[in-house]
This record gives C-alpha cells, sequence and structure tokens, in this order.
C-alpha cells in the first residue's frame, strides 16, 4: 500500500470516529438545550474529538515528511552513484591517457601491455561503486612492498644500489637481470615494440626492452613511469639523477655474466654480431659510445 492510500485511509478513519462520537452524544444526550451542563459536556466532547483529531493530522503529517525525505534520499543515492560511475570511468580514462602520453614522450618505444590490469593494480578498490584519487605505498615488517606502489618503490631502491656498485659477486648479475625483468612485466606492466636488437636480454626467449649495452633506454622509462604513478596517486617523486643508469660497472658486470660466461640459463642475451658470438671476450675491448657504434657499423 502506497503512502496516499495510507494517507487517505487515515483521513477516513478520523473522520468516522469524530461523526461516530458526535452521532453517540446526539444519540445519548438528544438535541442541545439551553441547560449548561449540557454546554459543557459538549465542550469538553469537541475538545477531545479536535485533540484527537489534530494528533492524527499531526501523525499523518509527519509520515508524508518521512516518506518525501526517504524518497529523496533515493534520489540522492543513485545521483551520488552516478556521479562515482562518471568520476570511475573519467578516472581510467585520464590514466590511460597518461600512459599514452609517456609512451608518445619516449618515441612508441615500448608500450604498455595491460593499462587496464596497471590502473587496478595502483587503485585495489576503485571501482563503479568507489572511487579514489589516492593511493598511498605500503611496505611489511621487511620494508617489502605489500602493493603495486609499495613494490615499485622497493625495487627502484634496490635498483639504485645495483647502479652505485662498483663490484659485483657471481650472483648479483642475474638478480639485477631478474630485478630489471620484474619491473618491466611486472611493476610497470610494458613491452618493447621495436624488434630485439644486440645486448637485449631475453627471459625464456621473452623480449623486455632491456639493453645491457644501455640500460639507460630502459632505466630513464621506467623513472617517467614511476614519477607518472606517484604523481597521479598523491605521492612525492624519485629523484632520477640518484639513478646512475650509464654505470661502467654494472653494464661490465652483465657482458662479463651474460656474454663471457655462456650456457644454457633462462636469461640470455641476443647476440647478432658474429665477431662477438666467435669471441666474448672482445667485447670488452669497447666501451660507452665507441662500442655501441662499432656494433651498429657491424650490423649495417
Amino acid at each position: 500500500m502506497s503512502l496516499k492510500q495510507i494517507l487517505w485511509s487515515f483521513g477516513v478513519v478520523l473522520g468516522a470516529f469524530a461523526l461516530t462520537v458526535f452521532g453517540l452524544y446526539w444519540w445519548n444526550v438528544g438535541p442541545i438545550s439551553s441547560d449548561h451542563t449540557a454546554w459543557s459536556s459538549f465542550g469538553s466532547l469537541l475538545s477531545g474529538v479536535f485533540t484527537i483529531v489534530g494528533a492524527g493530522a499531526t501523525v499523518g503529517t509527519l509520515l508524508f515528511l518521512g516518506k518525501q525525505n526517504h524518497d529523496m534520499q533515493e534520489v540522492t543515492k543513485a545521483q551520488m552513484a552516478t556521479l562515482t560511475f562518471e568520476r570511475y570511468i573519467n578516472h581510467r580514462k585520464l590514466f590511460s591517457d597518461y600512459l599514452q602520453e609517456l609512451v608518445a614522450l619516449h618515441k612508441n618505444t615500448f608500450t604498455f601491455r595491460e593499462p587496464s590490469s596497471l590502473y587496478s593494480a595502483i587503485f585495489p578498490e576503485n571501482s563503479p561503486h568507489h572511487c579514489s584519487f589516492t593511493t598511498k605505498p605500503a611496505y611489511d615488517e621487511n620494508g617489502d612492498g605489500t602493493n603495486q606502489l609499495g613494490e615499485m618503490l622497493s625495487k627502484l631502491r634496490r635498483l639504485k644500489d645495483f647502479l652505485h656498485q662498483s663490484q659485483f659477486d657471481e650472483n648479483q648479475p642475474q638478480e639485477l637481470a631478474l630485478l630489471l625483468i620484474t619491473l618491466s612485466y611486472y611493476v610497470f606492466m610494458i613491452e618493447p615494440t621495436k624488434p630485439a636488437e644486440e645486448g637485449d636480454i631475453r627471459f625464456l626467449k621473452n623480449e623486455y626492452g632491456i639493453n645491457i649495452y644501455s640500460l639507460k633506454n630502459f632505466i630513464d622509462p621506467c623513472l617517467s613511469i614511476a614519477n607518472m604513478l606517484l604523481r597521479f596517486t598523491g605521492n612525492p617523486q624519485v629523484d632520477v639523477r640518484d639513478f646512475n643508469s650509464e654505470s661502467r660497472f654494472v653494464r661490465e658486470a652483465l657482458i662479463k655474466r651474460y656474454h663471457l660466461q655462456r650456457g644454457k640459463h633462462a636469461i640470455t642475451v641476443h647476440s647478432e654480431v658474429k665477431e662477438f658470438k666467435s669471441s666474448p671476450s672482445s667485447i670488452l675491448r669497447f666501451n660507452g659510445f665507441a662500442k655501441m657504434a662499432h656494433i651498429f657499423s657491424l650490423r649495417a
């Protein structure tokens, strides 16, 4: 039964109650006479009846206002749900636009493999029913990240440490290679768009756009992506100057590990230059841009 029907029923009951009371009064007392006692009784009756009717009308009014308030709350809730949905759609679109700007900024050398998955990883609580614009990095008691931003920052700190090392033990070059692969595939969810080049790292025959001769070409885009994500989530950005992406020691450690100690490993290096295939140790006779120029002149 609707509120309108309830109010009509309430009014009919009150009217019937008033008529019944006055009818019983007329039936038992008779016509109003000049007797003051009869007038006194009738006045008391009127007072009681109108008090009850007034109370009923007040209750009916409160019920009507309560129903109106409930309907207004439902309308407001629907409007808020619509607004939240629009904010969510616009937020995702803005996030995707920023990713595409980064791709264009770095000459389309990479693309984001799963932009939607990256958004969901950065904003795990966002949905069409809830949209938050900020996310804070989270860590466990060991300082390891427990969410996407926390994992990203903890791995970037580890990368910065590697880039400032001048000596590497036997296992650290592989740890560094795995760290770079993790940043590419799991953290930033990017993949290269260009064909494999001399020195590109492969893991189980998959390419990640990481070149042991020029880590800067991979690390710089990663730092750009990291700072975009931090800025987009309302967090302080990392200082790119802290990352020595052109470290000669890191480059030589990777070359020694993956060119001079070739074997059946999950991680390999793409090589097309016959001179390096036949004599890997010749790589170390070159360094920096001179070495790279030599490589590309051989490929030309």
